[in-house]
């Protein structure tokens, strides 16, 4: 496991200096389950120019670091850190001119951590950002679930997707919409179309549920999309449902919000993907399938 720190003080120097030495204040901002603090221009303080940190509130108030960066006259820059609420590095890479650029890589969430107060109390946490505003950060590679090229915004090249025993699954060329290399059969990529196959699907479909309320949900809920392309653009389409609609309108949006990292040449005729919730003895079961 490496390990990275970052000094806060250096960056923010090299800012003012490549920034004409403005100056700047330091602004905290609370929301209903989340404190921002990050500094902003003295002569325009809508304009975030410095060191960013976005908390998320949790036991007790507790603040647990999700995101940390920085600003150049209200556009990302350098190298940003993002990170799952039990402390565990999500991902990393570098912003240009406010745009992803250059060399990301993603992380799958680590299991075997605790919860986050415990984590954090017993210093069990990927990172930690101290008194002067440092930070450091753990990297596991062997939690890696992509790494590629960004240009301005866009995947560029050639990225690998792995599952979450850091086993290669497909190498894909984003420039060219091409699957260089996949480790499973035609079969297996037309039950699940997503790149890093379906441990990486489930990834992304927990890390967004985690963001929604389910408690007063019913104790079933099925939904039903059609997932397919029109002029090389993703298409989504909801078939039915059965349960409460808000629910079902939730979970569909749930899915739209993946990032674009469906296997073209296996979405050119639509899928069907069924999702399935239901709860069994006081455990709730999640299921997906994939019908070509």
């Amino acid at each position: 496991m490496r390990q990275i720190t970052i000094i806060s003080s250096i960056f923010i120097l090299l800012i003012s200096v490549n920034s004409y030495s403005q100056e700047t204040k330091r602004k905290t901002v609370q929301k209903e389950r989340y404190v921002e603090e990050y500094d902003v221009l003295k002569e325009d303080k809508k304009v975030k120019h410095g060191q960013y940190v976005k908390f998320e509130k949790y036991i007790l108030d507790r603040k647990i670091p999700i995101e940390f960066g920085f600003f150049d006259n209200g556009k990302r820059v350098g190298e940003w850190y993002f990170f799952y609420l039990n402390g565990g590095l999500k991902s990393y890479g570098n912003y240009h001119n406010g745009l992803k650029h250059g060399l990301w890589k993603e992380y799958y969430k680590p299991v075997n951590k605790e919860e986050s107060l415990s984590a954090f109390l017993n210093g069990q946490s990927d990172v930690r950002i101290d008194e002067n505003g440092s930070l450091t950060v753990e990297k596991n590679d062997k939690l890696i679930s992509a790494i590629g090229v960004y240009e301005s915004n866009k995947k560029l090249g050639s990225w690998n997707y792995y599952g979450n025993k850091s086993n290669l699954i497909h190498k894909y060329d984003h420039s060219l919409d091409k699957l260089l290399i996949s480790s499973v059969s035609d079969s297996t990529n037309l039950k699940c179309p997503f790149l890093g196959g379906i441990d990486r699907f489930f990834e992304y479909y927990f890390e967004r549920e985690e963001a929604l309320d389910y408690k007063d949900y019913p104790l079933y809920l099925k939904v039903v999309l059609k997932i397919g392309t029109i002029n090389e653009k993703l298409t989504i389409e909801r078939i039915s449902s059965i349960g409460d609609e808000t629910a079902a309108l939730e979970l569909e949006q749930l899915i739209r919000s993946f990032p674009n990292d469906w296997i073209g040449s296996y979405i050119e005729k639509p899928i069907i993907l069924t999702i399935e919730r239901k709860l069994d003895s006081n455990k709730l079961l999640i299921n997906a399938t994939f019908n070509p």
